[in-house]
């Protein structure tokens, strides 16, 4: 992508190009891969290497009533109610890591 833009890439063999590319690791709540079957709810297809998944489907009511509440929570800035509000759905929402919101930590100070 640099190569592109028609610069160049700032490294030991080239010391006066015009990007360096720096590695700095994950961040909280990065991943390296992205699961797309998650739960236990998987069944086989014809083909062996695919897989589809029985998700949980909400009546458009139910889930219009969730997202109204996300909504308040979000545009108060209401983390942990947010939190709640995923946790109580029946959305399979695990979370692993504490809350990470870089938006709220800059709104909270």
């Amino acid at each position: 992508m640099i190569a592109l833009q028609g610069l160049s890439v700032r490294d030991d063999k080239n010391p006066y190009g015009d990007i360096a590319i720096e590695t700095t690791g994950l961040r909280p709540g990065e991943k390296l891969y992205e699961e797309l079957l998650i739960g236990d709810n998987v069944s086989i297809t014809q083909h062996p290497r695919i897989k589809t998944a029985n998700e949980v489907m909400l009546p458009w009511n139910e889930m219009k009533d969730i997202i109204a509440e996300l909504d308040i929570a979000c545009r108060n800035f209401d983390y942990e109610g947010v939190r709640k509000i995923l946790l109580n759905a029946p959305t399979a929402f695990n979370p692993t890591d504490d809350i990470c919101d870089l938006l709220w930590k800059e709104h909270k100070s």
